[in-house]
């Protein structure tokens, strides 16, 4: 049965469990105007769109634990830039346990961990790895130095250099290492003894060994003594010493036989006599003399009796303009041969007389 109302009415379905209401017709038309004002408001009112759905926590058991939030993975990295870095940072810590002050590193790279399996046999750690770097090769020791018989005409005025240090007193491991070319590999060690540089090794021809050794004064902090390896064997093959900063004098093993045969003598850092033993024998067979870092003059010994045989005499721009020549061996010349810019232009053959014995009472 249907009920009717004057201006509104309600009705429920029982069955449906449904409510509406209904409002006059008259009411529409009156609120049409305003409805058409108000759509393109409503039209640019957008929906708010529906967020992510909230996570539902559910409850822990009684005595459990919150799981803990994993951290963030590192960065990825190249092994050989970590592994730069590992030895950089192991470097920085054994220097300042000695005492060295070093500029800090800033390196964003995660430190490499050992693998578990790895063992002690056939694995290099990195610790090994910086001691390699920092030890330099097993040299051959230098040969002492053995003066050679003293020529007769020679004066025995110069002073035998000092000994050759022992390498078993010098330390092992350097205090600092350089890559100067930035190759990769380390071609200069830096040793200290108390807190001052006492020698610098270098690899000059990359070969990852060094073969130049400077040794320097700790006291005035100047080089003392240049070692080198000139054929790369592994063994020094030229030593020079230094007086106040500037070279005094050098010795040199010219044929790489273990045996030093060549002598050069300065002052203030000039040359003014170099010495040669060309046969092997032990005798200085071939002297130069200088003037002003210039040869002036140049005797040899052919036949190594310790007399001279050949004297030769240069000019200003190191030419030769005179030679003297003992072919008798009697210790007088008997050839003389005059040059002019370097050319022989004349020769001049001596008869030497000998003094007429004297008869014995």
């Amino acid at each position: 049965m249907e009920q009717r109302f004057p201006t509104r009415f309600r009705s429920r379905c029982i069955s449906g469990q449904k409510a509406w209401k209904q409002e006059p017709v008259w009411l529409k038309y009156l609120a049409l105007p305003f409805a058409i004002v108000a759509a393109p408001f409503k039209a640019a009112i957008k929906e708010p769109e529906a967020g992510p759905e909230l996570p539902k926590s559910q409850p822990l058991p009684l005595g459990a634990e919150a799981p803990r939030a994993e951290p963030p993975p590192p960065p990825k990295v190249d092994y050989e830039t970590a592994m730069v870095d590992q030895l950089e940072q192991e470097l920085d810590a054994r220097n300042r346990a000695n005492g060295v002050r070093t500029e800090p590193r800033v390196t964003n790279t995660p430190t490499l961990a050992r693998p578990e399996t790895a063992g002690p046999v056939g694995s290099d750690s990195i610790a090994q790895e910086l001691a390699a770097l920092q030890r330099a090769p097993q040299r051959a020791p230098a040969p002492s130095y053995t003066p050679p018989p003293t020529r007769k005409s020679e004066p025995t005025t110069a002073p035998a250099p000092p000994p050759v240090q022992s390498r078993a007193s010098q330390p092992a491991e350097a205090n600092g290492i350089v890559d100067r070319d930035s190759d990769g590999r380390i071609d200069q060690w830096i040793f200290r003894e108390r807190g001052e540089i006492s020698r610098v090794e270098l690899d000059e021809n990359s070969d990852g060994r060094p073969d130049r050794f400077i040794h320097y004064d700790l006291t005035t902090h100047q080089i003392a003594r240049v070692e080198e390896d000139t054929n790369t064997d592994g063994a020094s093959d030229s030593w020079t010493e230094y007086l106040d900063g500037r070279v005094a004098r050098r010795r040199a093993d010219g044929d790489y036989d273990g045996s030093i045969d060549t002598w050069t003598f300065y002052r203030a850092g000039i040359i003014t006599r170099h010495e040669q033993d060309t046969t092997g024998n032990g005798f200085r067979d071939r002297v130069g003399y200088y003037s002003n870092g210039k040869i002036t003059r140049e005797e040899k010994d052919l036949d190594g009796d310790g007399r001279t045989d050949s004297t030769l005499y240069y000019d200003s721009l190191e030419r030769i303009s005179r030679r003297e020549e003992d072919k008798d061996h009697d210790g007088r010349p008997d050839v003389i041969s005059h040059y002019e810019a370097g050319r022989l232009s004349r020769k001049e053959l001596i008869q030497n007389v000998s003094p007429p014995e004297t008869a014995s009472p």
